[in-house]
């Protein structure tokens, strides 16, 4: 009976113990409770508590290792104080595991702060976690650390503060605005493909300067013209000036030769094909330019193709009959000019050696109102197979006149070897015009006819 007694004790004092750390949930708190002095045997009595089954495993965790609330609690804490070069960091945390965490939560560089003092704790931290509904929760265990740091910014390299002070010595400067793009009624291009030579024929192991025949010389006007449009495309364009003819074609009679010194040629294949050839090229990049802007073709003839550059034209007149977009100017003058607002620009095939100044004294002596309406004049030619820009005075002292030696589209055949004319570097050049500035921008597109040096020939 006696036995019975000190059983009932006991069990009356587990659940003594059991209902008061309910209530309190600390071991500190539920030795209070319970009167007790040493709240170190508490854990060993829920402990034996959990073995009877008066406590469930799941709420042996108590405030503290729950982070349930109250000043028992785990909170993580991180904090900083900023004294002119020095920082003193501290943290309480289970993420924060090391001086350099600490470092990086704050975004501080080493390469700038020397450390001066490290402390660093660790213990372990009960948790637990859910398992899902209707399971008991799972006690876990997790480290944390405390972590103080002290910091001291690193003196700047003398160098360094040199380059700052100097800095510092430098003005504000202020903001350039920059100029707008003009108006769209300002500004035209001129798109001129000089010196193709439709027809040519070029062999690589003779000439070292690539292949030419019909084909590649399509590909390489379509290609090039193709580029240029691209890039002149980028300007708010109120018209396209296409120059048409300056030797477009290499011969336009059956026997091969040139109009008028007659000197026999190397040509590819017959002179109808060379015709279809050309005519389909020249109608496929004013198709596409004039998804840019209006077009205007103008003729200069050349020296190899007189004629044929004007019955072309005539071919062009009627493929864009009706077609308000394109106007072509097939007048049978070699030399033509248009005035865009103050710029005066002429074209003719050849304006070397003496017709250079004759040339250039043609602007005002043939077109004198125009002449007077412009303050930028410039001559564009071919025929030299080479770029070149040379400035010379007109008769009448009012300004300047620059005269433009254009680019060629063309190669070297076996001719242009035996005279020893191959320092030209093959291209078709475009231009932009504004009517206030002259010649705003110039665009080269250049061919590598080694590209072609193993296609038949």
């Amino acid at each position: 009976m006696a036995r019975s007694s000190r059983q009932e004790g006991r069990l009356k004092g587990i659940k003594e113990l059991v209902d008061a750390w309910r209530e309190c949930r600390g071991y500190r708190a539920t030795a209070r409770k319970l009167g007790l002095s040493d709240h170190g045997s508490i854990k060993r009595r829920l402990e034996r508590a959990v073995e009877l089954g008066f406590l469930k495993e799941s709420e042996l965790i108590s405030r503290r290792d729950n982070k349930i609330g109250g000043k028992e609690d785990f909170e993580e804490k991180v904090s900083a104080e900023f004294q002119d070069n020095e920082i003193y960091l501290n943290s309480v945390s289970t993420k924060i595991k090391s001086k350099e965490d600490l470092m990086e939560y704050y975004n501080l560089n080493p390469e700038d702060w020397d450390i001066t003092k490290v402390k660093v704790g660790n213990w372990e931290v009960s948790m637990k976690i859910s398992q899902g509904e209707g399971l008991p929760d799972k006690a876990i265990k997790i480290p944390a650390f405390r972590i103080s740091v002290s910091l001291s910014r690193k003196a700047p390299h003398p160098l360094e503060v040199a380059i700052r002070n100097l800095i510092e010595q430098v003005p504000v400067l202020p903001t350039i605005k920059l100029t707008s793009l003009p108006s769209k009624k300002d500004i035209a291009a001129e798109l001129a493909p000089v010196d193709m030579h439709f027809g040519k024929f070029a062999w690589h192991p003779e000439t070292m300067g690539g292949n030419m025949d019909s084909k590649i010389a399509s590909k390489v006007f379509i290609d090039s013209c193709s580029d240029n449009l691209d890039k002149l495309s980028k300007w708010p364009l109120a018209k396209i000036f296409l120059i048409v003819g300056n030797d477009l074609m290499h011969f336009e009679n059956i026997w091969a030769q040139t109009p008028k010194g007659q000197h026999q040629l190397d040509v590819d294949s017959r002179l109808p094909k060379v015709i279809e050839v050309c005519k389909r090229s020249i109608i496929h990049v004013i198709d596409l330019a004039i998804q840019i802007a209006p077009v205007e073709v103008i003729r200069i003839p050349g020296n190899h193709d007189i004629h044929a550059s004007y019955w072309l034209c005539e071919i062009l007149k009627e493929r864009y009959r009706g077609n308000r977009h394109v106007v072509i100017d097939n007048g049978p003058s070699d030399r033509k000019c248009r005035l865009w607002g103050d710029l005066l620009v002429g074209w003719t095939h050849d304006a070397s050696g003496r017709r250079q100044m004759a040339t250039v004294n043609m602007l005002p002596q043939f077109w004198p109102k125009e002449w007077g309406q412009s303050r930028f004049r410039e001559w564009h030619v071919g025929h030299k197979h080479k770029a070149d820009v040379t400035k010379t005075k007109p008769v009448y002292s009012v300004g300047g006149t620059v005269v433009r030696q254009l680019s060629c589209l063309t190669t070297i055949d076996k001719w242009h070897v035996d005279e020893v004319f191959v320092d030209a570097v093959p291209a078709c050049e475009s231009f932009i015009w504004d009517k206030k500035k002259g010649i705003r921008a110039s665009y080269p597109s250049f061919i590598d006819y080694l590209q072609f040096k193993k296609e038949a020939a």
